[in-house]
C-alpha cells in the first residue's frame, strides 16, 4: 500500500495498472500519512515512544526489504549494521561534534563498508547457510566491538547521542523520524524501477540468466548489502536517537533474529510490510499484555510471534502487506466500476437527449 516491491514469487499484480490504481493507491498513501502525522501526537507518552521506536524498525525491516524483495538475499547481521550506524553517529556528534541531522546518514554511510563485508559470504553460499554466516558476523561485531571501552564497555553505557534543541521534543522527534522513513520508501520504490534495481531482480530470478546478459552477480550481491546496511544503518541512528544514547546492547544476534520474524509476517515483499513490522515489533508485547489473564508479555510475546509466523505462512505466504494490497485491487476495481457505470448512464443520458 505505501510503495510496494514485487514478493519473491509474485507477479505484477500489486504494482498500479491505470489511472484508477494510481489513484486509489495515491488516495490511501494521503490517508497513510495523515494519520501517521495526525494520531500519534494524541497517544501518551509511553505510546508515542513504541510508535516511535516501531518507526525506528520499520526502517530497519525496510533494509530487509531491500535484501530479500529486490535480490533474494537473507541476512541475520541488520541489528550489527543499525549498531555500527548507532554508535558511529555517537562518536561523531558527540566525539567531534558533527550536527545531528548530517550524523544521520554519515551513520548510515559508514555501515556501508560492513555490510559489503558481510555479504562476502553471499558470493558462495545462499539460503540458512548465509543466514548462519550473517548472524556469526554480526555476533562477532557485537563482542569485538559494541562493547568496547570506546563504546561504554560491557556494562553498555553506550555513547551519548545528542538531539538538537530543533527535535528535542517526542513529538518533533516522531515527525522527524516519519520524514526519513517517507523518503527512504520513496528512494527504495523508486530504485526498484531503475536499471540498478531492476538487475538485482535479474539476479533473484536467476543468476546464470542475470550473467548471461553482461550483470555482474558479485556487484549485484555487494551492492545489495551495501544499500541495505545504509538504511539499516540509519536506522540504528534513529533508534539511538530516542534515547540520546548509542548502547551496543541495544543491537544484538537476537534483535536481528526478531527483525527477520516481523518482516516475515509483515511482508519482505513490499514497504508496507516494513511498515507494519516495525510496529508489530514494538506494539505487538505490549498489545500481548492486554490479554485477559495476561499479567506479562514475557516469553508469551515470543511464542506467540512464533505461532503467528506458523499461521501467516498458512494463510498469507507474502505477510499481512500482501492481504492488504488485494484490499486496494478490490477497492481500485470497485472504483473503476463506478466510473465505467457512471461513463455509461451519461452516455446513455445524452443518446436520450440526442
Amino acid at each position: 500500500m505505501i510503495g510496494d516491491i514485487r514478493p519473491l514469487d509474485a507477479d505484477d499484480r500489486y504494482a498500479p495498472r491505470d489511472g484508477v490504481d494510481r489513484a486509489v493507491r495515491a488516495a490511501l498513501i494521503a490517508l497513510f500519512v495523515l494519520l501517521a502525522v495526525v494520531v500519534p501526537p494524541m497517544l501518551s507518552a509511553s505510546n508515542l515512544y513504541l510508535v516511535s521506536a516501531g518507526i525506528a524498525y520499520s526502517v530497519a525491516v525496510l533494509s530487509l526489504v531491500v535484501l530479500v524483495g529486490l535480490v533474494g538475499q537473507f541476512s541475520l547481521a541488520q541489528a550489527a549494521f543499525m549498531g555500527v550506524g548507532a554508535l558511529s553517529a555517537g562518536h561523531l556528534v558527540s566525539g567531534a561534534h558533527v550536527p545531528f541531522l548530517l550524523a544521520v546518514p554519515l551513520g548510515g554511510l559508514l555501515a556501508v563498508p560492513v555490510g559489503m563485508l558481510a555479504a562476502l559470504p553471499a558470493l558462495r553460499v545462499t539460503g540458512v547457510y548465509l543466514a548462519v554466516a550473517t548472524l556469526g558476523f554480526g555476533q562477532a561485531l557485537d563482542t569485538l566491538f559494541f562493547h568496547t571501552a570506546v563504546n561504554g564497555g560491557s556494562a553498555g553505557g553506550g555513547v551519548p547521542l545528542p538531539r538538537p534543541a530543533a527535535l528535542s521534543g517526542s513529538v518533533r522527534y516522531y515527525w522527524f523520524e516519519l520524514l526519513v522513513m517517507l523518503a527512504l520508501i520513496a528512494f527504495v520504490c523508486m530504485f526498484r524501477s531503475r536499471r540498478a534495481g531492476r538487475n538485482l531482480a535479474a539476479v533473484r530470478e536467476s543468476e546464470a540468466a542475470a550473467q548471461s546478459v553482461g550483470i555482474s552477480v558479485v556487484w549485484a550481491k555487494v551492492g545489495a548489502f551495501a544499500l541495505s546496511a545504509f538504511i539499516a544503518g540509519v536506522a540504528g541512528v534513529l533508534y539511538a536517537g530516542l534515547g540520546e544514547v548509542a548502547a551496543g546492547a541495544s543491537y544484538s544476534s537476537f534483535d536481528s533474529i526478531s527483525l527477520l520474524a516481523v518482516g516475515v509476517i509483515g511482508g519482505l515483499g513490499s514497504a508496507a510490510g516494513a511498515v507494519i513490522a516495525g510496529l508489530l515489533k514494538t506494539m505487538g508485547p505490549v498489545l500481548v499484555a492486554h490479554i485477559p489473564g495476561v499479567s506479562s508479555a514475557g516469553d508469551l510475546a515470543g511464542l506467540l510471534f512464533g505461532a503467528g509466523l506458523i499461521v501467516q505462512m498458512i494463510t498469507a505466504p507474502l505477510g499481512i502487506a500482501s492481504k492488504l494490497l488485494d484490499l486496494e485491487r478490490g477497492i481500485a476495481r470497485r472504483v473503476r466500476g463506478e466510473v465505467l457505470a457512471r461513463q455509461q448512464r451519461a452516455a446513455e443520458t445524452a443518446e436520450a437527449a440526442g
